[in-house]
């Protein structure tokens, strides 16, 4: 049963990851499901795509690109349908003459500083400068949710642990106990 029931698992998350990459819509969900609701590596998965997006966009404008060509360039790096759609869609308001601020704040993604700074970035003009602060923040937060990550895990790590040597020992126990019940009848 232990082999039926493993190839069954390895079965349907090979239809599952079959469906993931045939089906836009499920991509959609479980990519948004990664970003919003997945319990401890939501906010880690998040982070780190911020990170590696800001940081492409930062070398981006280092090289003398504009704003809008380094941000329409970036979007090649995500790789989360979820985002890449909320990213097209600043794209989208940036090309139709909105702010740098307003559009970051329309997709509900991103956090009261970072927008705070995009929108002083582009009123001051030097977009490559907060740019590079912002990295320097999903950076930082980056580490800081991967060593408490690290830390929980762990702890969880022992727990389960305990049960399966628990569930071993009572797997070889129990039938001996049961045996010595019979012998005594």
């Amino acid at each position: 049963y232990f082999f039926l029931s493993l190839f069954i698992s390895v079965f349907f998350i090979f239809l599952l990851i079959l469906f993931y990459k045939k089906s836009l819509s499920l991509k959609e969900k479980i990519d948004k499901f990664l970003v919003l609701h997945c319990f401890l590596f939501s906010s880690l998965y998040t982070l780190k795509n911020f990170y590696q997006f800001f940081l492409l966009i930062n070398i981006l404008l280092k090289n003398k690109y504009s704003f809008h060509e380094s941000l329409s360039k970036a979007k090649i790096l995500i790789n989360n349908q979820y985002l890449l759609d909320r990213i097209t869609k600043i794209e989208n308001l940036l090309k139709s003459g909105k702010s740098i601020g307003f559009a970051f704040e329309s997709v509900g993604l991103f956090d009261d500083l970072t927008i705070s700074l995009l929108k002083t970035g582009e009123v001051s003009n030097c977009m490559q400068k907060v740019v590079l602060e912002i990295k320097k923040i999903y950076k930082q937060r980056f580490d800081d949710k991967l060593k408490l990550f690290s830390l929980l895990i762990e702890p969880l790590f022992l727990i389960v642990m305990m049960v399966l040597i628990l569930w071993i020992v009572l797997a070889i126990f129990v039938p001996l106990w049961s045996m010595s019940d019979m012998l005594r009848v």
